[in-house]
């Protein structure tokens, strides 16, 4: 049975994923440091996922690279994991630079799937808040980063943000046969159904 343990960087709201499976983890968006999730010793972390590479996002993915972790990405996110401007932390008080080693780093396909601790994982490209955005699918259950809140969406005047590729990512996850539970990269999870009827961005009610 898949479990999911939510921790929230204190600093900057964001939410880091655990996904545990048959003794095995994957992390999406590691914005908490790996010594502070805690986890059982005989539990070992497969992958990292990241959502898009936004500093909040990927502040602590330093942490996590000593056990040679693959970490997989959008391919536009590579270039600014290690460049404060292009993830923006160039405007907070601390800059966030991280350098994976080229064979740990894996570019995902839109609608590719791959196998990580025994689950199978879909990858949707979501651009619209940043090029690099994309949503991760395991089983009934969609990690959307900044892409989906609950009763909100992600914003679209940062740098590679764009209002009409955020529409059409939208579009994408509204079209999803049935209903997911939704975790998104800050704030409360929620479901794809409730997100249907009550989401004036997802309904068209209001512009990105």
């Amino acid at each position: 049975m898949m479990k999911i343990k939510t921790f929230i960087d204190e600093r900057y709201d964001g939410n880091c994923y655990v996904v545990i499976k048959d003794k095995e983890a994957i992390i999406i968006d590691p914005a908490v440091p790996k010594q502070k999730l805690k986890l059982e010793k005989e539990i070992k972390i497969v992958a990292i996922l990241i959502t898009h590479a936004h500093f909040d996002h990927i502040v602590a993915l330093d942490s996590y690279l000593d056990e040679e972790v693959p970490v997989y990405l959008h391919p536009y996110a590579s270039d600014k994991l290690a460049n404060p401007l292009k993830n923006l932390s160039c405007f907070c008080r601390f800059q966030v630079a991280v350098t994976v080693p080229k064979d740990l780093l894996h570019f995902t396909q839109d609608g590719k799937q791959y196998l990580l601790a025994n689950m199978e994982c879909k990858i949707i490209h979501t651009s619209g808040h940043s090029n690099c955005s994309q949503c991760i699918i395991l089983n009934e259950v969609i990690f959307t980063g900044d892409t989906l809140f609950k009763n909100n969406v992600g914003r679209t005047d940062l740098p590679t943000g764009n209002s009409q590729n955020l529409k059409e990512s939208l579009i994408k996850l509204a079209d999803l046969e049935g209903d997911y539970y939704l975790y998104p990269g800050h704030g409360e999870a929620t479901t794809l159904a409730w997100e249907r009827k009550t989401n004036p961005y997802l309904r068209g009610e209001k512009d990105v």
